[in-house]
């Protein structure tokens, strides 16, 4: 018999699977897209009934009115009207948009990085709050703020003695009081960001292909990274997340397999990779130890065996065993919402019959989406400007992190909103030495969302 990959169904797997099999409102094509079937509202609150040929001369809602599923989420959700005019994806709650669109539909195009929180956006143009002016509102025009703004071309400002105005850059640029005007160079007075040295690179908690979008100074459309879902079964690769990630490979697992059995493919983020659990004196068995104690929230499984059963047994701190789950039907990913049950010391596998492990995985906390930045070495850090977004009740909260190690973090921020969509700007007075900034957020439990 064959056990099809995650993708594939089939008695031999040959056939390419959609999800939840289009969530039965329409067909699954050989590309595995799904093609989505019309609609109507039958009461306006979430239910509806399928469209047939006769339906467009009788029934006005069909042919006046029809509901369409998006094609994009496999039939999932009701499409958005205009697909969004392409600057936006489609949710359950309306459009998504592009950074910078706005509107219901995204056709409201974006004004340069969003006014920078400094004003609002209207149609294209940034009507900046007092205090600030500039296209994107990026200066501050105070007497106080002069001889470090810009100069614009058409309405210049005036600098010092120390300065001269350089509408190519848009700066105010600093001059040796023993030079002549031409003498300076205003380029060697442009402030760059540690973020552009060659030497910065990006780790993401997912989608990694993506990741140097973070920093590569366009903060428009396309110019993102966006995550994947940490919820239900995406955390099984996160660092983070997963806190049996690699613990095999650490030497933490026993089972009754023989000796010469590799186990790190139990715990190894790969669930394509597997290992072998034979029967010993009646019983197949694979234990994991924990690190420490935990209170586990959630335990995934991807298993295979025939014939059986396994049962999922989690080793509590007062050596009781407490029942998890008993599968009888080999399935290719389980997640298991645990709710705290108690405090754990390891898991266990067991069954009466040999049986094969693809990965094992738990996390003892919510899921966590993050975009770290290496600069490469440790570097005086006095301000920093991120635009992130995490639109969506199933976020907590966002988090603004710094560490010289990529190990041991200290919270720059107090917890910001995740729906914020304009750049923030943060100072740090007195400036910080640091190697590793990060952006985190911090889900809700038994929520899947994608951040940015």
């Amino acid at each position: 018999t064959c056990f099809c990959f995650d993708g594939f169904t089939g008695p031999s797997c040959d056939s390419v699977r959609c999800e939840n099999d289009c969530w039965q409102r329409g067909s699954c094509q050989q590309n595995g897209t799904c093609r989505c079937d019309t609609y109507w509202s039958a009461s306006g609150a979430g239910e509806y009934q399928r469209c047939y040929p006769e339906n467009y001369l009788s029934d006005g809602n069909c042919r006046d009115n029809p509901v369409r599923f998006d094609s994009h989420s496999n039939c999932s959700i009701v499409a958005c009207k205009n697909d969004c005019n392409g600057h936006g994806l489609c949710s359950s709650s309306g459009c998504i948009c592009d950074i910078g669109w706005a509107g219901a539909s995204c056709d409201q195009p974006p004004c340069p990085f969003n006014c920078r929180s400094h004003g609002v956006c209207k149609n294209g143009t940034c009507a900046c709050r007092d205090g600030f002016t500039g296209s994107s509102c990026e200066w501050n025009n105070t007497a106080a703020w002069m001889r470090r703004t810009a100069c614009s071309a058409s309405k210049p400002f005036s600098c010092d003695d120390t300065a001269e105005c350089v509408s190519a850059i848009g700066e105010c640029a600093l001059r040796k009081s023993s030079t002549k005007v031409s003498d300076w160079s205003a380029a060697k007075y442009h402030i760059q960001p540690l973020t552009a040295r060659g030497e910065a690179r990006v780790i993401t908690s997912s989608s990694q292909q993506a990741a140097m979008n973070v920093i590569d100074g366009n903060d428009g459309a396309g110019g993102f990274w966006q995550s994947g879902q940490c919820y239900p079964l995406g955390y099984v690769q996160y660092p983070l997340s997963n806190i049996l990630l690699h613990s095999c490979l650490a030497g933490r697992c026993q089972s009754t397999a023989p000796s010469s059995v590799n186990l790190a493919a139990a715990t190894d983020g790969d669930t394509t990779t597997s290992v072998d659990i034979a029967v010993s004196s009646g019983i197949a068995r694979l234990v994991l130890n924990l690190t420490q104690p935990s209170s586990l929230v959630a335990v995934s499984l991807r298993i295979s065996f025939i014939d059986t059963a396994i049962n999922v047994i989690g080793l509590t701190s007062l050596s009781q065993r407490v029942s998890l789950a008993n599968l009888t039907v080999s399935s290719s990913h389980v997640n298991l919402d645990l709710s705290n049950v108690a405090i754990f010391v390891s898991i266990q596998l067991e069954s009466s019959k040999p049986f094969s492990v693809f990965e094992l995985s738990a996390r003892d906390g919510p899921c966590s989406e993050y975009a770290t930045v290496d600069l490469g070495r440790e570097s005086l850090i006095s301000a920093l400007t991120i635009r992130h977004w995490a639109g969506s009740d199933a976020v907590n909260y966002t988090l603004y992190e710094s560490s010289l190690d990529g190990v041991a973090w200290t919270l720059l921020r107090d917890p910001v909103p995740p729906q914020l969509l304009a750049s923030l700007d943060t100072e740090l007075n007195p400036a910080i030495t640091s190697r590793y900034v990060r952006v985190r957020h911090v889900l809700k439990e038994r929520m899947s969302v994608r951040v940015y």
